[in-house]
């Protein structure tokens, strides 16, 4: 019992300390969300609310027709965070504040865990607080803050590889590890369940950690003669051989999806990111706008701090005291056992990081785990650096631990200058937010004066991580939770590659993209097209927002509309609204109808 309450202290001291670098968040919890116009961010609050809308309705919460209506959407390679959906049933306090919730829990477990973590491998309390605090408020957690919430819920990490080495008896030698304690082994699979309900990039970071652990330990890699000549050319070898198996693939033209592009850059380890408050300055702009050869982007973030390169630079500098004890103690003797495949374990995470090899800006040797870019399925983990969020976990957790063992390092003004300094070199800018009421009014006009069934809404498009057809606001996810009719486009992380040529051939909709990007429509859908789409789209109503308002789209409206009872108004803001009035006609159709 002390145990657990001295971990939900924890959790609710670095859930304040989140709700602290975010603010005003705080006071606005049930309206306001962090992101801006068009950012990510929006697909968040959206998942939350169908899940739960689709659960309570009885239908599959990993398909939808709210999407891309009829042919809908399937969910199973969106962005989808079930774990907040999951949270929105047991907690249904709206999908706004439910995912609000579900941040501010995520970023306490996650400092919370990682001080746990440290305090298992003998860390001062100093040094376990700015482990929890490196971890948990990282710079490429809060880079992603106004985009990327599956990437910040990471709570359940620290813990995975906290209890593994003790669910696991890690042996050299041994390619099984032996099962040392079951309802630790428990923990580890309902933890990686959890991992897998919030985010596939964390998951698989779990993975490809657990996977190194073993093959540490099955190879013998410490046991190789590093003194002698043959480890280091086999080891050469094997990085020039991945190196040249790299480019030929790319020469070859096999499929990474884009994977390689989003390398990260060394050189960013060590230069503060422009979205630092405190670190950020005219030196770190030089770096971002002329040494690196790259557009600045969020993608590109793996920033680790000053302080713990510093010192993991002069411990590796420095000679370790001689004469030290050997651990006596068979849970030190362990944990001294696994450092080493700790410390291989962050040095593949560096390398999956980046995969071109990039320092400064300029590509070089193509490390072996850039081949996973090329392997199916794996290669969706398309952005590499994001695994920088286990460097954030595992480096200084390994460097204050190496750091303990000096005695300068045991000093009482470092142990608790630690945190201070983590903070200071983890603290954001001002984060954007979405304020719900300021956005809200036409959308709930939609719902109040459209019959049920369809919106189609200019501009109009369907999108996903890697193709585009027609325009699409990302927006439309949170105005879709506002006004609750299906859309006939779509925004999502992974979609079919037909539906792209498919709403291109469509003889309406594709009008529709053609009249967003040319004012002049050369032709008019036949009768016979405009009676199909009726009958297959059921469309209620039409809402043109301003710059998609054109004398094409306005005709070709009026040709959709003709004869059935539509009105027109115009909302606040400067949208029309083209309606057929709600209890007009009804539109058959079966879809998810339970409230947010």
């Amino acid at each position: 019992m002390r145990s657990f309450l001295r971990l939900a202290g924890f959790t609710a001291l670095f859930a304040a300390g989140f709700l602290a670098l975010t603010w005003p968040l705080a006071a606005h919890f049930t309206t306001d969300y962090l992101g801006g116009p068009g950012s990510d961010a929006h697909q968040y609050v959206w998942n939350a609310w169908y899940f739960r809308r689709a659960v309570l309705a009885g239908h599959n919460p990993m398909y939808t027709r709210e999407l891309l209506f009829p042919a809908g959407v399937n969910l199973w390679l969106h962005t989808y965070t079930p774990i907040i959906g999951v949270l929105h049933l047991l907690v249904p306090i709206g999908s706004v504040a439910v995912t609000n919730l579900a941040l501010t829990l995520s970023f306490g477990l996650s400092g919370a865990g990682a001080t746990w973590l440290a305090r298992r491998w003998r860390l001062g309390w100093g040094a376990a607080l700015a482990v929890g605090v490196w971890f948990a408020f990282g710079a490429l957690k809060t880079a992603h803050l106004p985009e990327h919430y599956h990437l910040l819920l990471t709570g359940a990490v620290p813990f995975y590889v906290g209890l593994l080495p003790q669910a696991l008896r890690f042996e050299v030698g041994r390619w099984r590890p032996a099962v040392a304690d079951g309802r630790a082994l428990a923990g580890c699979v309902a933890l990686g369940l959890i991992t897998a309900l919030s985010d596939y990039y964390t998951t698989f970071w779990l993975l490809y950690f657990s996977a190194v652990l073993v093959g540490w330990h099955g190879a013998r890699v410490r046991e190789w003669r590093w003194r002698r000549w043959q480890p280091w050319a086999a080891v050469g070898g094997g990085v020039a051989l991945a190196h040249v198996s790299v480019r030929l693939l790319q020469h070859a033209r096999v499929e990474n999806r884009g994977g390689l592009g989003w390398s990260a850059d060394l050189g960013g380890y060590l230069v503060p990111p422009p979205h630092l408050r405190f670190l950020h300055g005219p030196w770190s702009e030089a770096f971002y706008g002329h040494v690196v050869q790259l557009p600045y982007s969020i993608e590109n973030i793996v920033f680790l701090g000053l302080l713990i390169p510093g010192l993991l630079l002069v411990l590796t500098l420095t000679r370790q005291p001689t004469g030290l004890a050997a651990p006596t103690d068979p849970a030190e003797q362990y944990r001294a056992q696994l450092g080493p495949a700790f410390a291989a374990a962050a040095v593949f995470f560096l390398l999956v990081t980046v995969p071109e090899g990039r320092i400064f800006g300029h590509n070089s040797l193509r490390p072996p785990t850039a081949l996973l870019h090329f392997v199916p399925f794996l290669n969706n983990l398309r952005c590499p650096a994001r695994a920088g969020v286990m460097l954030n976990l595992l480096v200084p957790l390994l460097t204050l631990r190496a750091l303990t063992r000096r005695p300068w390092g045991r000093a009482a003004a470092w142990q608790w200058g630690l945190p201070l300094v983590a903070v200071l070199e983890t603290w954001p800018q001002p984060i954007p937010r979405t304020h719900v009421p300021a956005v809200a009014a036409p959308y709930e006009a939609v719902r109040a004066l459209a019959a049920p069934g369809t919106l189609v809404a200019t501009p109009l498009g369907i999108r996903d991580g890697m193709r585009l057809a027609g325009y699409v606001l990302t927006d439309d996810l949170l105005y879709q939770t506002l006004h609750e009719h299906a859309l006939v486009g779509a925004y999502a992380s992974r979609l079919d590659p037909a539906r792209f040529a498919e709403i291109r051939a469509d003889p309406v909709l594709g009008r529709f993209i053609l009249a967003q990007a040319d004012s002049a429509l050369a032709t008019l859908p036949s009768a016979a097209e405009i009676s199909a789409f009726r009958a297959r789209v059921q469309p209620s109503a039409y809402l043109l927002r301003p710059g998609y308002q054109s004398a094409a789209i306005r005709r070709l409206v009026a040709v959709l509309t003709a004869g059935q009872g539509f009105r027109e108004r115009q909302l606040v803001g400067g949208a029309v609204l083209v309606y057929r009035p709600a209890g007009a006609r009804p539109v058959i159709g079966h879809r998810a109808s339970s409230k947010n």
